[in-house]
């Protein structure tokens, strides 16, 4: 490990005393400045993971968030708590799951006043906080007492620096939080990208109607990106690039049927790359299992804060701090993710690990999608619900809307789109039941109100 780098993540601990004591670092140029790193996380709208040019996809040109994966670290198996606005991103202010956190997990739900958020304990330990568009919602956070976001307080990030840099503490710490609108919609119609060429998803029809929707998708994905590259400019202009963490995600997966708030991995799976050259060994890509929840530890660990005891997630520094690629970490290789409602309540929960991702649908009598053109209307849906009518594409219906099972399990490898159910596979029927007891394990450790019983 860089001694450099340990000691970044180590700083006020007894380790890192020690470690200066034994001449491993001396702190040249600190008075200068606060030694902990400020924090920038960038939060796009509806991002499936494969969608960037990093990753290999040929429709889509993301050059910020390449440099980020270049400079930093690219998650390949990160995961959201809940596909859907609200809960996810309260689970990631929170560092846990999305059932823990009660009215927060609801889409229109309040932000319960008593939770703990990883801005506020920034603030607390003499943090600057910003926000800027989308934080936390669409809920109502004011009905329980905050008078601002739980993301923060809403200011401009060129504002902020200018502020910071006036003010009497312009080497003052501070927590960002950039909320892009993209890549949600509504779309411009007559914006798209590479409609004849682009790769359409195998669980929607490859129509030219659908096509040029998932171009308009990837057009905005783009605007994300730019608006990446906007923020990282500011930092370099103020000299503050080196100095701060920075992570780029998304909320959950594209706003398409099948994929936003669904449990298969373009609803649940997102990118995610972190950069800070202070702490991090960059240059590498770790296919180690990361939850949303797992942000907020990191930070305050970067931030030389004690992690509270009601976080269940677990903070990345150890896989950061590596040299190595890939499997980093070997009891990262699962992760849980679930769902209770988004404009309909469909409860399920769900296991993914390398092989497999297993799905546990709580009451498969009701309709999962019934009313999600709510949120997520668009010429794809209406090309879903026109495949009802006929017997060649009624698939692509029943995939998206149609009921499901209390049971589905799918094998990633042979079935990346999970579009073949195998829970009823003899074959199978061990790795099924033992997907299913790890899962159920967790829910009970992490008290998930579909598994204990508190459900109200």
């Amino acid at each position: 490990m860089d001694r450099r780098r340990f000691l970044k993540w180590t700083a006020g601990t007894g380790i890192a005393a020690a470690a200066t004591a034994g001449g491993l670092l001396s702190w040249r140029g600190l008075s200068k400045r606060d030694p902990r790193p400020n924090v920038v996380i960038f939060n796009a709208d509806d991002w499936s993971w494969e969608h960037s040019s990093f990753l290999g996809c040929p429709d889509v040109k993301t050059p910020n968030f390449d440099r980020i994966c270049r400079e930093g670290v690219c998650f390949t198996n990160a995961y959201v708590s809940s596909p859907s606005c609200s809960p996810s991103r309260a689970a990631l202010l929170t560092g846990r799951n999305f059932w823990e956190l009660g009215t927060a997990a609801d889409l229109r739900g309040n932000f319960p006043r008593d939770l703990q958020v990883y801005p506020d304990i920034l603030k607390e330990a003499g943090y600057r906080i910003g926000l800027m568009k989308k934080g936390w919602g669409p809920g109502d956070f004011k009905a329980t007492g905050w008078e601002e976001n739980p993301a923060g307080p809403p200011i401009s990030f060129k504002r902020m620096m200018y502020y910071r840099y006036a003010s009497l503490n312009p080497t003052q710490p501070f927590c960002y939080w950039f909320g892009s609108f993209n890549p949600h919609r509504p779309y411009d119609e007559n914006r798209y990208v590479n409609a004849d060429t682009l790769k359409v998803p195998d669980f929607l029809p490859d129509i030219p109607e659908v096509r040029k929707d998932v171009g308009r998708y990837l057009a905005e994905v783009q605007d994300f990106d730019s608006e990446v590259g906007y923020v990282l400019n500011i930092l370099e202009e103020f000299g503050e690039l080196d100095h701060t963490i920075i992570i780029v995600t998304g909320d959950n997966g594209m706003p398409f049927p099948r994929a936003k708030t669904n449990l298969y991995d373009h609803g649940t799976r997102v990118p995610l790359a972190i950069r800070w050259p202070e702490g991090v060994n960059g240059g590498r890509v770790v296919t180690d299992f990361v939850n949303h929840t797992d942000l907020a530890p990191t930070i305050l660990a970067a931030a030389r804060i004690k992690q509270p005891d009601a976080m269940t997630g677990h903070s990345l520094a150890n896989v950061l701090q590596s040299e190595k690629q890939g499997r980093i970490d070997p009891y990262r290789d699962f992760v849980v993710t679930g769902r209770e409602s988004h404009e309909t309540l469909y409860p399920m929960r769900a296991i993914r690990t390398d092989e497999y991702l297993y799905i546990r649908n709580f009451e498969p009598d009701r309709w999962p999608s019934l009313a999600e053109s709510v949120d997520d209307d668009g010429v794809s849906f209406d090309a879903i619900m026109a495949c009802k009518a006929n017997p060649n594409t009624m698939h692509f219906y029943e995939q998206a809307l149609g009921r499901r099972p209390v049971e589905e399990l799918y094998a990633i490898k042979d079935d990346p789109y999970q579009l073949k159910n195998l829970a009823d596979d003899p074959k199978l029927s061990v790795t099924r039941e033992l997907l299913q007891k790890k899962m159920v394990k967790y829910l009970t450790n992490t008290k998930d109100p579909r598994v204990v019983g508190n459900v109200t």
